[in-house]
């Protein structure tokens, strides 16, 4: 298991009474903590992009995801749909793999991790039941590396009950 370095925690303001905000700081006593209004009020305001990603890797940004959690695969006309989803419950990697695309597909450096998760579990059963009795296939590492941040978000805890 990778052995993730937070050195600071950001939480976007609403989010602090979240019980998914207060599992994730248990899982890091001693982190600081800082209450922010939005990921843009953080945002480093450098040139050097390399230094600011090497740095925002090891800060979290505990935030809502005010869209979908749940995204079909955009897939193409020239192939066949099938029929996967990707979750978006995370965004960011602690890893800096130089072949991975998220080093430059992502518009902020830092590890962003989504706390409505009820949300995303109210979105998920209503898709499952949608679906019931079909193969799908969904997939959590689309914009992050999902397990590498599972000591601290224990995401498959979370979503094994529902399978």
């Amino acid at each position: 298991m990778i052995n993730y370095c937070v050195e600071k925690v950001l939480i976007q303001e609403g989010c602090e009474s979240r019980a998914y905000t207060r599992d994730i700081l248990s899982r890091l006593p001693g982190a600081p903590v800082e209450r922010v209004s939005s990921v843009r009020d953080v945002l480093p305001e450098t040139t050097d992009l390399s230094a600011a990603f090497t740095k925002g890797k090891r800060t979290l940004f505990l935030s809502e995801n005010r869209g979908r959690f749940l995204k079909s695969c955009p897939g193409t006309r020239e192939h066949l749909c099938c029929l996967y989803m990707v979750l978006h419950h995370a965004a960011g990697c602690p890893l800096d793999c130089s072949y991975c695309i998220l080093q430059a597909y992502l518009n902020n450096p830092y590890i962003v991790c989504y706390v409505n998760i009820e949300d995303m579990m109210k979105e998920l059963r209503e898709v499952f039941g949608k679906t019931r009795g079909r193969i799908l296939r969904l997939g959590t590492g689309e914009y992050t590396d999902s397990l590498a941040l599972e000591r601290i978000t224990q995401t498959t805890r979370i979503l094994a009950p529902l399978l």
